[in-house]
């Protein structure tokens, strides 16, 4: 009630008992009193009153109760709240009387009114009358707003319109009454984003637009709003308030643009704008292989949506834009999902050449949101000719000639000007009779061994190793061979005789030739010639001169004219030719450096994933044996094992995001599990796009072990969530009783077979540092992998972020490799089988090649055994997908490593990356390092100079790791360790390590 209502309140009582005092004497009746109007008086009475607080003052009842002559008897009847009274009769007062209690008004429990009732009993006559004492409890402000469902959180799009109310819940309650009782809302402090139009509401309204972009990286895209809840007492210095925090989250809109993938940079390379890049591909004519997806370089074609993380989403539409000649749709065909262009119809070469054709990729629900890319298609000829050497007119070989002791890999010259002689080579089936890059190879026989021809076709010679006196010529035979898989191998051969020169001697000139005549008296101009007979000559094969010298007597005395330019000196131009050489292939280093560097910037800017770290917590076992495992968190460290009592699998809420059947398309199968199931290709059709995805089926007539041991795997890659270097749960539903669940799909496959697979780039080579003139060194190289030092790193570095991520939420792998570990989209790599450990637990097999040696000893896995696995990846990597340990048996393997062996560090492997790999195979597990350091370490690697850490360039004494699949399968039969000597194993405690004697428990068998 407010102040004012109540000193009306009193105001009126006070005059009704002036009124009641004044007209007292007029009644005859004792009981007769003027306080009671028709026997009934209202009271008022604050909550919170103290004891003996006076409710009525004076009852004013014309008899007496007090002394002798007392005419009148008062009493307190029975009431709901007579407890609440006190009753005065001598001065006739009603008391409160509180007994222990409190007088509250407040919450639903709270005391509104008492009510009383007063007899007054006539002495003489025993006449009784009853009178109602109602007493209303005032409110007092003594409660403060209390928010309900706190905290609050809310996502919002960041397309949500400026004046939308994106938030509606805030509620605060107040049990005061009235004013007292109403709450208002505001936001403490200034915002730019958000407000409250109406205080009385709570609903927050956006005031300025939202941007998902607009976040800094690794920023979290959220925003905090304070709120403050208030009363409305009319004393505002008697408010009460409270306060809470509204977290808006803000969620990525579709506001961004379509943009081919790789990225081509241009303008400032530190601005990071990209442009089309252009796709190359070739189609063999009139070939009757259609309908199959092209080979594009330098990247499968496709487009990502900046919106989605440049993720490559499947809600990217493709299709053909424009492009010549006009018929190529008669051609060609373009897959509107998969962005796969398939030749429809055989070509002719002789009717075109080259198409040259524009893509169009937009977001499915936006066409007006699209990018363009240029796709380029040549049409190679099928053949009918042979490659054949060009050699110059009247000669028939190739002749040329290198200076002795001049240096390594220098460029075999043919002329007085020191020309690189080029073992040129031609072909009809191509246009010009260019044979295309690539295209061939060249095979030398040369008895020396000293001379070598690069793919391009310049012969290289080690000119320390020549010495004139002991040969002066050598001769050799050279032949081209197509290297594509259409094409037939060369029959023509040629041969190549190279003269070694004299390291310090001039070359050698014939005499000059006579003056030719003179044309013209004064203004014409003489020429001589001369022959270079032993190269290299110094000096000039031409020489002018004036016809004024000899006819100056009829000439003018005008200046002599001038050479023309030919007069330059041909040392002169050799320097200008070399000097315009260097600075050019400097700038094209320059210009693929910066574009090579602006495009590793980008990718690892658009990649990075920030990793904020938890609570530090106890590292939890997993028994991979026992047969009790049913949550892979609460793992059970059981050793005694006994034959488990399956309860049947009882339905419940999947835990698994649901997926309507209708959603789901189930594909070929791609393995078969007899009767508990298959695994198959398949697409999700989530909200419009359609998603690739693997399906894993399990029949519903699979045994309750089965089907628990596979509900235990899905309830690990719920628990687990989403990261873009983890293999990731879309969902599941239910049909026919069969259960589906789909899970995210590596279109590369797992990094074990991608690993090997890019051994067949070995015998690659280039020269690096150009073409030099002047028989100066050139640096030829051999690449051992398709894959380079970088990506390896980068590979590396996404399983130990994938690994930290598992670490992070409690997850311990168990099963590790290159083989459980999947090549992604845009060759990131994904961690998977993080789950296998469930199955793991009730087969009693572990991969002993990549198994900590305590995991073998306790059959335990710990978050630092899985840092021992990938160390033995990370060699898996290095050495190319090579097996580990190949050349011993399980057994071997792990009695060996008991004794202290390690594998040993490849060739092509840095100190100091292997020193990392050594670490993670300490004995003592809490020596090893953890996968925050071992990311942190190689990020630091990829920073640098990679090649000091992993050298990927092929030298003579670089041998391939042996690859044995029959040791590194699943299917390999088990081997079982039985050597009675091994009973000493350590045994890993709370405290350490504790070295105690016992048998070991059950034979530990391996694959």
């Amino acid at each position: 009630m407010a102040e004012g209502t109540r000193i009306w309140l009193f105001s009126v009582l006070a005059v009704l008992g002036v009124v009641t005092v004044s007209a007292q004497n007029n009644f005859t009746d004792p009981c007769e009193s003027p306080v009671f109007q028709n026997g009934m008086v209202f009271e008022a009475l604050m909550e919170n009153s103290p004891e003996n607080t006076t409710i009525v003052a004076n009852m004013s009842f014309a008899g007496t109760a007090i002394g002798a002559g007392r005419t009148i008897e008062l009493s307190l009847q029975d009431s709901a709240d007579k407890d609440w009274g006190l009753l005065v009769e001598e001065l006739q007062q009603l008391r409160l009387s509180l007994k222990g209690k409190v007088l509250d008004r407040d919450g639903v429990s709270g005391i509104r009114d008492l009510r009383f009732i007063v007899r007054c009993k006539t002495i003489a006559t025993d006449a009784m009358v009853d009178n109602s004492i109602i007493a209303t409890v005032l409110d007092l402000n003594d409660n403060e707003p209390r928010f309900v469902d706190d905290p609050y959180e809310q996502e919002v799009i960041e397309l949500t319109p400026v004046g939308s109310t994106i938030f509606r819940r805030l509620t605060a309650e107040d049990p005061d009454s009235n004013e007292n009782g109403r709450v208002s809302y505001q936001i403490e402090g200034p915002n730019d984003y958000f407000e409250i139009p109406l205080p009385s509401t709570g609903d927050i309204v956006l005031k300025k637009s939202l941007d998902y972009e607009g976040f800094q990286p690794g920023e979290e895209k959220k925003y905090l709003i304070p709120i403050v809840a208030h009363d409305l007492a009319a004393d505002v210095s008697l408010r009460k308030s409270s306060s809470t925090t509204v977290t808006i989250i803000v969620t990525d809109g579709d506001d961004q643009a379509v943009q081919f993938r790789p990225c081509v940079l241009q303008g400032d390379p530190q601005e990071d704008i990209c442009g089309s890049p252009l796709y190359v591909s070739s189609v063999m004519e009139n070939t009757e292989t259609l309908n199959q997806p092209l080979t594009f370089d330098p990247a499968p074609i496709y487009a990502v949506d900046l919106d989605t993380d440049v993720q490559r989403p499947p809600v990217i539409v493709y299709s053909f834009l424009a492009g010549s000649p006009s018929d190529f749709r008669e051609y060609f065909d373009i897959g509107n999902i998969t962005g796969n262009i398939t030749l429809t119809k055989p070509v002719e070469r002789t009717q075109v050449e080259e198409f040259i054709i524009t893509v169009k990729a937009h977001q499915n629900d936006n066409p007006l949101r699209y990018a363009t890319a240029d796709v380029k298609i040549g049409v190679k000829d099928d053949d009918v000719n042979d490659p054949y050497f060009f050699i110059s007119t009247g000669q028939s070989e190739f002749k040329g000639y290198v200076r002795e002791f001049t240096g390594q890999a220098v460029i075999v010259f043919k002329d007085e000007h020191e020309s690189p002689l080029l073992l040129e080579v031609r072909d009809d089936d191509f246009t010009d009779k260019v044979v295309p890059e690539g295209a061939l190879r060249y095979e030398l026989t040369d008895a020396s061994g000293r001379f070598d021809v690069t793919d391009t076709g310049y012969l290289i010679v080690d000119a320390n190793r020549l010495d004139i006196d002991t040969q002066r010529e050598y001769r050799m035979t050279v032949r081209a061979v197509e290297t594509t898989t259409f094409l037939k191998l060369s029959t023509d051969e040629a041969t190549v005789v190279v003269t070694v020169l004299n390291g310090t001697e001039e070359g050698h000139w014939d005499n000059w030739s006579p003056w030719s005549p003179c044309n013209k008296d004064c203004d014409g101009i003489q020429t001589r010639n001369r022959t270079c007979r032993r190269v290299p000559c110094a000096g000039d094969s031409k020489d002018f001169r004036s016809c004024s010298v000899l006819s100056a007597d009829r000439c003018t005395t005008e200046p002599v004219p001038q050479p023309p330019a030919q007069q330059t000196s041909n040392e002169d131009k050799q320097l200008l030719y070399i000097i315009g050489g260097i600075l050019g292939f400097l700038l094209l280093v320059a210009i693929v450096a910066v574009i090579v560097l602006g495009r590793y910037v980008t990718r690892a800017r658009k990649n990075r994933t920030a990793y904020e770290p938890k609570e530090d917590k106890i590292e939890p076992w997993v028994d991979l044996y026992s047969s009790n495992v049913t949550q892979f968190e609460n793992a059970a460290f059981e050793q005694e094992s006994e034959t488990p009592q399956i309860a049947p699998l009882e339905e419940k809420d999947p835990p698994y995001p649901v997926i309507p059947w209708t959603s789901l398309t189930v594909g070929e199968t791609v393995q078969e599990y007899g009767s508990l199931g298959r695994i198959a290709e398949g697409v999700v059709n989530k909200e419009g796009k359609e998603i690739p995805a693997v399906i894993n089926i399990l029949n519903g007539g699979a045994s309750d072990q089965d089907s628990r041991d596979f509900m235990n795997e899905i309830d690990v890659m719920c628990a687990v969530g989403n990261n873009i270097n983890v293999i990731g749960l879309i969902g599941g539903c239910r049909y026919n009783g069969d259960l589906y669940i789909a899970m995210e799909h590596a279109p590369f496959g797992n990094l074990r077979d991608f690993l090997r697979d890019s051994r067949k780039l070995e015998e690659y080579e280039s020269i690096r540092n150009g073409v030099s003139h002047m028989g100066s060194q050139v640096e030829v190289k051999r690449a051992l992998s398709s894959l380079s030092a970088g990506r390896l790193l980068q590979i590396s570095l996404d399983i130990a972020r994938g690994m930290k991520y598992l670490e992070e939420q409690g997850i311990i792998h168990g099963y590790l490799s290159a083989k459980t570990t999947q090549i992604g989209e845009m060759w990131i790599v994904k961690i998977s089988e993080f789950w296998k450990a469930q199955d793991e637990a009730h087969n009693n097999k572990r991969p002993v090649r990549w198994a900590a040696l305590e995991s073998i000893k306790t059959n335990r896995c710990t978050h630092k055994s899985d840092v021992w696995s990938f160390a033995v990846t990370l060699h898996e990597i290095v050495s190319l997908g090579g097996t580990p340990y190949p050349d011993k048996t399980a057994p071997e393997v792990f009695r060996d490593l008991l004794d202290g062996y390690r594998m040993e560090r490849q060739n092509n492997c840095g100190e100091e990356l292997y020193n990392m790999i050594q670490r993670g195979w300490l004995e003592n597990p809490d020596a090893r390092p953890t996968f925050t350091e071992i990311a942190d370490t190689l990020e630091g690697m990829l920073k640098g100079k990679v090649a000091q850490y992993l050298d990927m360039e092929m030298t003579d004494k670089f041998k391939f790791a042996e690859v044995r699949p029959e040791l590194d399968d699943d299917t390999v039969a088990d081997a079982s360790i039985t050597d009675p000597n091994i009973t000493e194993v350590d045994v890993m405690t709370d405290d350490g390590y504790e070295d105690v004697s016992r048998e070991i428990r059950d034979p530990v068998t391996f694959i």
